[in-house]
């Protein structure tokens, strides 16, 4: 089971102090051990999602527009934002992003300089197996659009180039992922336990704890931190009841200490969607949740990326 092998992993990282590797993905199930000293069968993890290849649906399709591709500058204000900026230019603010290769929208201040294109779309870097066609096909916007915007007057692309799509989107959780808004916070806390070494809480011996803890009275509300699908939920004595999701781009999350767990097996989540409350289950010095961001396998920091 998918989940099953991450909530193993799960195990291993937060009673060992070694520094974490890929495992081979597991052809059979896997349970969390009852028992954190026994370590033989957490030599797997879940298997994550890859990332999600661009859905058409979510891309309007546009009409061939015979504009060239041009930017100007645009000297941030104090006060500014990438959605008001955005709206000044009547852009959507995936289009600012996209233009700029903004990764975080923290970077963005006032007196940073940026590009401000003349009309929507994105910027894609050609790699290795890239075409016009394939390009406007995956994009839903016409090849004559793609080769006018960019003044091309052939088909040839050379890797690692860029070039401008008129009228494409940025995928959701690229976007969101710009504007810090990939995950929230699962629960309302207090950080009473961050990622990384620490003193076991009853034992004092310092182990490798793979999330965060929010301390939080029992029967606070749990909300899913990104959009995704229940991939395991089960009970253990270390973790009591647990609730793990799977995401795109490799991500997955893990709820864990619940004293309710509201959600079925297989269940799409969106974000916020209740998953279900904290609680003092498992081994636990009092009621909490604890949180962990895993990134094709590894554990994160969850500080990192939440809003």
């Amino acid at each position: 089971m998918l989940g099953v092998g991450l909530a193993a992993v799960i195990g291993l990282v937060l009673f060992i102090v070694v520094p974490i590797v890929s495992f081979p993905v597991p052809r059979g199930g896997f349970t969390l051990p009852a028992d954190p000293s026994k370590d033989s069968a957490l030599l797997d993890y879940a298997e994550p999602e890859g990332n999600d290849p661009l859905d058409p649906d979510s891309v309007p399709s546009v009409v061939a527009l015979s504009a060239s591709f041009r930017t100007k500058n645009y000297t941030v204000r104090s006060g500014d934002s990438l959605a008001s900026i955005a709206k000044r230019f009547k852009l959507s603010t995936g289009t600012i992003i996209s233009a700029n290769s903004i990764s975080s929208a923290r970077q963005v201040t006032g007196g940073t300089n940026l590009k401000i294109p003349n009309m929507d779309g994105i910027v894609h870097k050609i790699r290795r197996g890239d075409s016009i066609g394939a390009l406007a096909r995956s994009y839903a916007v016409p090849v004559n659009a793609v080769l006018d915007a960019n003044n091309l007057e052939t088909e040839t692309l050379r890797v690692g180039e860029s070039l401008f799509i008129p009228g494409a989107k940025m995928r959701d959780s690229d976007l969101k992922r710009a504007l810090g808004q990939l995950f929230i916070y699962p629960a309302y806390g207090q950080l009473s336990s961050p990622f990384g070494i620490r003193p076991d809480p009853f034992t004092g011996v310092r182990r490798f704890h793979n999330g965060i803890d929010l301390a939080s009275p029992v029967g606070t509300r749990v909300g899913a931190a990104m959009d995704g699908r229940v991939a395991d939920i089960g009970y253990n004595l270390v973790y009591g009841n647990y609730v793990i999701l799977v995401h795109g781009d490799g991500f997955q999350t893990w709820y864990a200490h619940l004293s309710k767990v509201e959600v079925s097996m297989n269940q799409t989540l969106t974000q916020g969607q209740k998953v279900g409350e904290v609680g003092n289950t498992g081994y636990s010095t009092g009621s909490h949740l604890h949180f962990s961001i895993f990134r094709y396998g590894n554990p994160v920091n969850p500080l990192k990326y939440l809003n």
